[in-house]
C-alpha cells in the first residue's frame, strides 16, 4: 500500500485507509495515528537538516584564528620595544618570543583540527528512510 505525501510539505496524507486492506491489521485511528507519527519524524529529521544547513561546523576555529590576533599583536609590540631599546635590561624579547611560540603552535594545533574534522554530510533522504525504517 502506497501512503501519499500531503501538499503542506513534509508528511503524509490521513486520508489514506483502505478498509478492504488494512482492516484486519489495524483500524482507521491506529493508521491515522501510526501516519501521524511518521510525519512527525519527517518533519523532525527536516528541522535536524536545516540546523546542519545553518551551523558552520569550523566556527570554534575561526575564533580561535580570532583570538590568535591579540596575542600575535602583543608579541609584535614587544620585538618593537625591543628593537628600538625603550626597554633595556629586560626579558622583553623572550616574552614575545614566548608569545610567538604560543602564537604559531595555537595556529597549528587549528590546522590539524580542521584538517581532521569532517563536518556532518548526512544526507536528509537517508536519514529520514533510516528513522522511517526503524520506527516501522
Amino acid at each position: 500500500m502506497i501512503i501519499l505525501p500531503n501538499n503542506e510539505g513534509l508528511g503524509f496524507r490521513l486520508d489514506g485507509y483502505n478498509n478492504a486492506i488494512l482492516s484486519d491489521r489495524m483500524n482507521e485511528s491506529e493508521f491515522k495515528h501510526t501516519v501521524y507519527e511518521l510525519s512527525k519524524i519527517c518533519s523532525l529529521e527536516f528541522g535536524k537538516k536545516l540546523h546542519r544547513e545553518k551551523t558552520d561546523p569550523f566556527l570554534n576555529e575561526k575564533r580561535m584564528l580570532l583570538y590568535n590576533i591579540p596575542i600575535l599583536m602583543l608579541a609584535i609590540l614587544l620585538f618593537s620595544l625591543r628593537v628600538f631599546d625603550v626597554v633595556i635590561d629586560s626579558y622583553t624579547f623572550e616574552i614575545g618570543v614566548a608569545f610567538l611560540g604560543i602564537d604559531i603552535l595555537a595556529v597549528l594545533i587549528n590546522f590539524i583540527r580542521s584538517q581532521i574534522k569532517k563536518p556532518d554530510l548526512t544526507s536528509f533522504t537517508e536519514a529520514t528512510y533510516n528513522t522511517l525504517s526503524a520506527k516501522l
